[in-house]
């Protein structure tokens, strides 16, 4: 190995903490979201190949792809400004006995945590919004899936035990991402 000048061995410098946690967390979450839209942007009544991106971009105007810390996919959503629901596609997770998966929005004004939604298993394709969960959507920049107990958390707040965590994408009519 080369040394310096003075003898001493070369100091590799460590990865800082925040791009570790980038790389866990953005990297699959980036690979997830190029994924999702192939999944997503198969239309059997599409008119070919062609009209996917278009049927794609013209029908979401944001997205989000919760991966868990391996990297996989373990729920996409889909949303459009002008709709009160989201499309969910969802992965190879099963909820266990007794505890129910809880859907949060982290805003991204004040950072704080809010509940979205709560499910008992992981075949729900359309999740109705009000405008208070549309709202907290439309607020977020990031969303987490938790692990709780049967029913939802009782404080409020999200558990420790996190399914997974994704970034959400918006998309305006006109120019792309923003």
């Amino acid at each position: 190995m080369p040394e310096h000048k003075n003898g001493e061995m070369p100091q590799h410098s460590q990865p800082h903490k925040e791009t570790s946690g980038l790389w866990q967390w953005g990297a699959p979450t980036v690979a997830a979201l190029a994924l999702m839209l192939v999944l997503f942007g198969y239309y059997p009544n599409a008119m070919g190949p062609k009209n996917i991106t278009a049927a794609v971009a013209t029908t979401t105007n944001y997205v989000a792809v919760l991966t868990d810390t391996a990297g996989r996919a373990q729920l996409t959503m889909l949303g459009a400004q002008d709709e009160n629901k989201l499309r969910l596609k969802w992965g190879a997770y099963e909820v266990k006995p007794n505890t129910t998966m809880q859907l949060w929005a982290i805003s991204k004004r004040d950072r704080k945590t809010r509940s979205i939604a709560i499910f008992t298993d992981a075949s729900t394709e359309y999740l109705p919004l009000n405008n208070a969960q549309r709202g907290l959507v439309s607020d977020a920049d990031f969303l987490l899936l938790t692990e709780e107990d049967l029913g939802g958390s009782a404080t409020n707040e999200a558990s420790t035990t996190f399914l997974a965590k994704g970034v959400i994408v918006r998309f305006n009519q006109h120019s792309g991402t923003q």
